[in-house]
C-alpha cells in the first residue's frame, strides 16, 4: 500500500500527528513504502518501536518525538506481576534504591524517562524540563541512555542544575526494553 500524500511536505510535528491517526497495527506495506521511508529520511531513530527482527514498527500507543528519536507515549505499567517484573525490573530498581550512595537523596527524572522506565509515583518525582535548575545536591535525576544518546541531553541538563551525583539508566532498544542504572 503505498499513500498519496507527499510526507515530506508534513512539519515534524505534523509528521508525527498523522502517525498517531493511523489505524494500529498499521498495515505493513504502508509502514514499508511510506512511513519508515520517511522516517529515515528525517534521520529519525525508531528502535525502540521495533518488535522482533521484522523492522516493524509496533505501535500500541502514540508516539512522541524526543532529540531526533521516536518513543512509545503514555506506556502501561505492566498490568501483570509476571517474569518481566520479577526478573527484571524489580531487582533492578529495587538494586537502586538500596545503594548507600542514595542515602536521602530524592530520585527525580522527566516524564518521558519516567514513561519509558516505568518509573514514578512515591519513589520518584517527575519534573518538567524547565524545572531542572531547580534541583539542589539531595537531588539525584535519572537520565536515560539508548545507544550513544542520552535523554534529556546530558551536558547541557548538568550545566542547568546543581548534582553532585546522577544517575543514567541505559535502556536497551527495541519496545519497550529494559536495561540497568549506573550511579555516577
Amino acid at each position: 500500500m503505498y499513500l498519496n500524500k507527499d510526507l515530506s511536505a508534513y512539519t515534524d510535528a505534523e509528521f508525527i500527528d498523522f502517525i498517531n491517526q493511523l489505524n494500529n497495527p498499521m498495515d505493513y506495506l504502508l509502514q514499508k513504502n511510506s512511513i519508515i521511508p520517511e522516517i529515515s529520511k528525517r534521520n529519525w531513530d525508531y528502535r525502540n518501536l521495533i518488535y522482533d527482527e521484522s523492522g516493524i514498527l509496533y505501535l500500541a500507543n502514540q508516539v512522541i518525538l524526543e532529540q531526533n528519536v521516536l518513543f512509545e507515549k503514555n506506556v502501561p505499567f505492566p498490568s501483570q506481576v509476571g517474569l518481566f517484573y520479577q526478573e527484571t525490573l524489580s531487582p533492578s530498581f529495587s538494586n537502586l534504591l538500596e545503594n548507600r550512595a542514595l542515602n536521602g537523596k530524592r530520585l527525580v527524572t522527566s516524564r518521558n524517562n519516567a514513561n519509558q522506565l516505568f518509573l514514578g509515583g512515591k519513589q520518584v518525582a517527575i519534573i518538567e524540563s524547565n524545572q531542572l535548575s531547580e534541583l539542589t545536591a539531595d537531588d539525584l535525576f535519572i537520565f536515560m541512555q539508548i545507544g550513544e544518546q542520552i535523554f534529556p541531553e546530558l551536558q547541557t541538563s548538568l550545566k542547568s542544575c546543581n548534582l553532585d551525583q546522577y544517575i543514567i539508566f541505559t535502556r536497551k532498544t527495541g519496545f519497550r526494553q529494559y536495561g540497568y542504572f549506573e550511579v555516577y
